[in-house]
């Protein structure tokens, strides 16, 4: 999945950026980064970010539920975002493992594919036209567009996606897209 990670500090200054959040604060001009620090072009999401980094690095990792997200709306040029903040732990007590008070942003653009082909020949061994069906599947088309966007008859997509199926272990169409999306391979 293409998701933008950021690790802030307390105040949302940038400690690090993934490719994915710096390609993110160029384009979409929702998520700005303004004097190093993490922003949003409405200062009530800005508030809303700070706000769950403060709850969660307050929390110690301990459970805040699922409020730690929120969702920004789309606009005339870009799709909608799930904004995800989480705390950043020490491993095994080690606190110099982790800045102070650190914490994730994970940023999703809903116009991002969920998962790619070349992904998903990796995780699970497909070939070539098993993962171009099964990332088609897992985007949101239907089998039937995805052999008409892949220029190949029903049949050969059913083949295509039988053998992705027992690749993956799964038995259902919606096996397979759950078993993707999670990223759970399990031995056929």
């Amino acid at each position: 999945m293409e998701t933008a990670t950021f690790l802030v500090d307390h105040n949302a200054r940038v400690l690090y950026a993934n490719t994915h959040a710096q390609q993110l604060s160029q384009r979409d001009g929702r998520v700005i980064l303004k004097e190093g620090r993490l922003a949003f072009d409405q200062s009530e999401f800005t508030t809303k970010m700070l706000g769950l980094i403060a709850r969660h690095l307050q929390s110690d990792g301990e459970p805040v539920g699922e409020s730690g997200m929120f969702c920004i709306a789309p606009t005339a040029n870009n799709a909608p975002l799930t904004v995800r903040v989480a705390p950043m732990l020490p491993l095994s007590g080690d606190p110099s493992s982790v800045p102070p008070r650190a914490a994730l942003v994970l940023i999703r653009s809903h116009d991002a594919p969920l998962t790619s082909s070349k992904s998903l020949r990796t995780l699970f061994g497909l070939t070539q036209k098993e993962s171009d069906i099964a990332a088609a599947l897992t985007n949101g088309q239907s089998l039937e567009e995805a052999a008409a966007a892949l220029d190949i008859g029903m049949g050969t997509a059913r083949t295509h996606l039988k053998s992705c199926m027992t690749k993956t272990g799964t038995s259902r169409q919606a096996q397979l897209v759950s078993r993707i999306l999670l990223g759970a391979w399990l031995p056929p």
